[in-house]
């Protein structure tokens, strides 16, 4: 594994990895947030359950760095393990 947590995919040994950072999860929460509340104009509880999403997006940058395999579309966490060497 690399410092950056790249590696390749434990279940198939595919080298077609993506990693999916904090920042992605954020946009995601984001996105979903601001869909909810253009939904919420027709009905008002999806518009607060789209505000609530938007007041915990935040929390996105709690999560762990994943990857994902784009062949078998395997996830796992990222495990940045100190002292491993850049190949």
């Amino acid at each position: 594994m690399r410092k950056d947590g790249w590696e390749p995919c434990p279940r198939c040994g595919s080298n077609r990895v993506q990693q999916r950072g904090k920042g992605f999860f954020f946009l995601l929460f984001v996105c979903m947030a601001g869909f909810i509340s253009l939904l919420g104009i027709f009905f008002l509880p999806l518009f607060i359950l789209g505000g609530i999403l938007a007041l915990f997006s935040p929390i996105a940058f709690l999560l762990p760095k994943m990857n994902q395999c784009q062949d078998c579309k395997y996830s796992w966490k990222v495990n940045k393990e100190k002292g491993v060497q850049a190949q």
